[in-house]
């Protein structure tokens, strides 16, 4: 996980991963992942949006 930050009752996730940097959100109680830190995390393919061309 490169970085985070809160965003109310969120945490916004910016992670590392082969197909390049990704953003993710998660409910704020359940935020237990640091900077540095290996997250495993499954790409909801169908919701997904590249924001890169």
């Amino acid at each position: 996980m490169r970085a985070r930050g809160y965003l109310g009752d969120q945490v916004e996730y910016l992670l590392d991963s082969p197909l390049g940097p990704v953003k993710g959100l998660c409910d704020a109680a359940e935020a237990r992942w640091r900077e540095g830190e290996t997250v495993h995390f499954a790409l909801p393919l169908a919701a997904a949006v590249c924001l890169r061309d």
